[in-house]
């Protein structure tokens, strides 16, 4: 059984042995976080704060320690740094998808033949190679109103037992109940989130719109199920159901990415998975007063559920697209105007799709050359980036080489080169040198390589 040490456990004596004294640590960046977490290959924790960093080991403050202590980075599987930041200013944001499975979201700066500029909240201006690049989306940020979780705060538990917890950025249930949060919804809203689950299958109910998030029973809003493969929206005041029908992903993953985009101006309830549309559901008994703001997640089964990155943003309240087509019990008819993906342009917000390729960006706008002549669009109504296919490439693997995971939701695998001024000087061939904030880092992953060490890293998800 494994036995996970934290500062109230972890005896003095323990955590001199751990460290690996008498080295001399390199100049490094001092933070003062706290209430940070190492974690070792043996399976060891140490919570405190980081003191300082070096390619080859940090230094660790803890009440267990009598003093900042020095551990060999070799014997570190990963760093956690507390907190998250508050969403940024950009009206929309550029994520980009590399072919080593990096993700990199910034504002988008220029697109050249080459290679694409994004401007980082972590690093500053960046430059990535085109050949690098598996794929672009756009992604709007300026309508946020809510990002997390980051703690307890705000939300309230259903029943008298709490079996929700919060850790690492992340909800995590150990039974059945809820856990909500009130005030929280726009009129219109687009709610997305990242569902995990332990088990055979998800089992999860999402309740949108309610008055009271801590009420296991809603008398308003609407209610989604989700569960073994299927998923049902109910309207609560009335208990009707208003749609059903099943996914392939929660029936053989253990992950999906959800989003609910609901508003309770016209009774519109969109649901993707994986950022594909599954349904769209109108309200035909729709009323404006049946509403709330109140948002709440409840687990219907005893098997371990995780919640995390859980966005709100406002939202237009339309939904252009049309469900993909699907075959068995729930069939329906294929969409009568599809759009073709994997041609070169751009989709829109609105569901258009304008053919070509992006040219030049300047002041937000955004030159596309198409068939039909030059074309000018703000940057921040296209929901897709064409990049014109070029022959992939992926970047090497590098002993030294750490995943760098950053408070905006980017991550990132380079070497570590060097530590000064407060960041982390790195190296990829996926986008040259960086300098990356440590502030601006939630955690780091070391020996990223080491086989015998992913399973671990996996299961301190949890």
């Amino acid at each position: 059984m494994k036995t996970v040490f934290h500062i109230v456990h972890v005896t003095r004596a323990r955590a001199l042995r751990l460290a690996m004294l008498g080295l001399v640590i390199a100049d490094g960046a001092r933070v003062t976080a706290a209430d940070a977490e190492i974690r070792f290959t043996n399976e060891d924790r140490l919570t405190g704060s980081l003191e300082s960093i070096a390619v080859d080991q940090l230094m660790w403050n803890s009440p267990a320690l009598e003093k900042a202590t020095p551990f060999q980075i070799s014997k570190i599987v990963e760093l956690r740094m507390p907190g998250n930041t508050a969403p940024g200013s950009n009206a929309c944001e550029l994520v980009l998808d590399l072919s080593n499975g990096d993700v990199a979201r910034g504002k988008l700066a220029s697109v050249n033949e080459h290679s694409v500029m994004l401007d980082t909240a972590f690093g500053g201006r960046m430059e990535f190679s085109r050949s690098m690049i598996s794929g672009a989306k756009i992604e709007a940020t300026s309508e946020l109103v809510y990002r997390g979780p980051t703690a307890m705060d705000g939300w309230r538990q259903s029943g008298e037992k709490e079996v929700w917890s919060y850790g690492r950025s992340a909800f995590r249930s150990a039974g059945i109940g809820g856990i909500g949060r009130d005030d929280l919804l726009p009129e219109s809203c687009a709610i997305s989130f990242i569902v995990e689950w332990k088990g055979d299958s998800c089992g999860m109910k999402i309740t949108v719109f309610s008055r009271d998030a801590g009420n296991e029973a809603a008398a308003e809003g609407y209610e989604l199920t989700i569960q073994r493969g299927n998923y049902r929206l109910k309207k609560c005041s009335t208990q009707n159901f208003l749609g059903i029908g099943n996914s392939p992903t929660l029936a053989t993953a253990n992950k999906a990415q959800v989003e609910i985009r609901a508003s309770r101006q016209t009774g519109l309830v969109c649901l993707f998975i994986n950022e594909r549309l599954c349904e769209k559901w109108l309200d035909p008994d729709f009323k404006k007063d049946d509403f709330g703001s109140g948002l709440q997640f409840f687990s219907v089964s005893d098997q371990a559920h995780k919640i995390s990155d859980i966005r709100v943003a406002k939202w237009d309240g339309v939904e252009e697209g049309m469900p993909e087509a699907r075959g068995g019990i729930f069939k329906r008819l294929p969409a009568q105007a599809a759009v073709n993906t994997l041609k070169d342009g751009m989709q829109l917000a609105n569901g258009d799709f304008v053919s070509g390729e992006p040219m030049a960006i300047d002041d937000g706008i955004v030159t596309i050359k198409s068939p039909l002549g030059e074309v000018k669009l703000p940057v921040d109504r296209l929901r897709t980036l064409s990049l014109k296919a070029l022959n992939s490439e992926r970047a090497i693997r590098r002993n030294g080489d750490i995943r760098v995971y950053t408070k905006n939701g980017s991550r990132l695998v380079m070497r570590l080169e060097a530590v000064e001024e407060g960041r982390l000087v790195g190296l990829s061939q996926n986008f040259g040198q960086a300098f990356i904030g440590i502030d601006s880092i939630e955690r780091i992953d070391f020996n990223i390589y080491d086989q015998a060490l992913e399973s671990m890293r996996a299961g301190g998800e949890w």
